[in-house]
């Protein structure tokens, strides 16, 4: 970081943040995430680099979900949409569809869920991200444990496990489990809450991550 700033790097600085911010948000340590996101978002947008300004907001739009800021996450998404959209950046369009299906599913607008979740799937049959696929998985897994259909949310799920197997990427889906079970907790839906922990469990336990293995327990 000091590196970057002796030498007027702006975008490496920037970059830097982003990662600490990232680092502090698996981590568990929310507000220094805000801190470090926040502050790569101001350079990011001073020297006009708009991926790493949607990538920003998106990021933000997580962590404002993480603290149930439901408002300012669908801001934050939207305008990361919109950015992504002008910079024809397919995968990063496919990432806030995802999120913003997840969104509404946990705001029970299920059918806004449905035509968000199919807006992302035409986008990943187009450049085959086998990691949105898994994202686009643990989320229909959400909204039909919505529908209360227990059988169906479990087949999405085992199709998340078998994507994230082939890609080793399980961290972000175990954290998004622990927030579903925390919601279904918040409205007393027992079953749907334990079969989210135990997936969590599952997926953190093929990461290196302690804190998620201790946030599980």
């Amino acid at each position: 970081m000091r590196i970057y700033q002796e030498i007027g790097g702006r975008k490496g600085e920037a970059n830097a943040f982003w990662t600490l911010g990232d680092l502090a948000f698996r981590t568990g340590n929310l507000e220094e995430a805000q801190h470090k996101y926040e502050a790569a978002l101001r350079i990011y947008q001073e020297i006009d680099v708009k991926i790493g300004e949607a990538n920003t907001l998106r990021a933000l739009g997580d962590l404002a979900m993480w603290t149930f800021n439901l408002e300012e996450a669908k801001q934050r998404y939207k305008k990361a949409l919109g950015i992504y959209r002008n910079a024809d950046a397919r995968d990063g369009e496919a990432r806030i569809f995802i999120r913003l299906a997840q969104w509404a599913a946990l705001t029970d607008d299920l059918d806004q869920a449905e035509i968000n979740l199919s807006n992302a799937s035409a986008i990943y049959k187009e450049i085959k991200d086998l990691e949105g696929q898994a994202d686009a998985h643990l989320v229909k897994a959400l909204t039909f444990l919505k529908h209360r259909d227990m059988t169906k949310a479990r087949h999405q799920l085992d199709l998340c496990s078998y994507l994230q197997d082939r890609i080793c990427a399980h961290s972000e889906a175990a954290q998004w489990l622990i927030l579903y079970t925390v919601h279904f907790r918040l409205h007393d839906f027992r079953e749907g809450a334990a079969m989210c922990l135990k997936y969590a469990w599952r997926f953190a336990s093929k990461t290196r991550n302690q804190h998620l293995l201790d946030h599980i327990k």
